[in-house]
């Protein structure tokens, strides 16, 4: 019913037309009411679903991250391992490297010192070879020249039997 639709009487409009007037638009407001909050209602259980939703979708990516955190500190702890173990075998590799040059310099100075000590025994031993050497040909002349004499001085027959 209509606003126009309402019949006049004496006094104004009558009040069974005002009554059913008013019954249908509270009956008119209760629907829509009635619709609304269906409307509400529904709405909310599908954003309380969604929530629900999102809220285990942001719990899932939490333990992905935390996972990934977790990960990500394993791995730059294995790197500061693996930096730390790289430069200790740096180190001792240079340790060792350090040691063997000395040895290697301790080995050198001493062969140094005995090839030093075999050239002076040769040395002096080329000079003892020398000097024997000379005396054997001072004597050799020595007695080259006392045969000579002996051949000199002997009859020529005595001698045949040195020669």
């Amino acid at each position: 019913m209509r606003l126009e639709e309402l019949r006049k009487s004496f006094r104004g409009y009558r009040e069974d037309d005002v009554f059913r007037y008013l019954t249908e638009l509270e009956n008119n407001y209760t629907r829509r009411l009635s619709e609304q909050e269906e409307r509400l209602s529904r709405e909310a259980g599908e954003a309380l679903e969604r929530i629900q939703q999102l809220e285990s979708e942001n719990r899932t990516l939490r333990e992905e991250l935390s996972r990934l955190q977790e990960q990500r500190d394993q791995i730059s702890q294995a790197i500061l391992d693996a930096r730390a173990s790289a430069e200790a075998m740096v180190a001792e590799s240079r340790a060792r490297e350090d040691s063997a040059r000395e040895a290697v310099q301790k080995s050198l100075k001493r062969d140094l010192s005995e090839l030093e000590l075999y050239k002076a025994r040769i040395s002096a031993l080329r000079g003892s070879i020398c000097d024997v050497l000379e005396g054997l040909r001072q004597q050799s002349e020595e007695l080259m020249e006392s045969v000579a004499e002996l051949e000199d001085d002997s009859p020529a027959g005595n001698l045949i039997l040195f020669r």
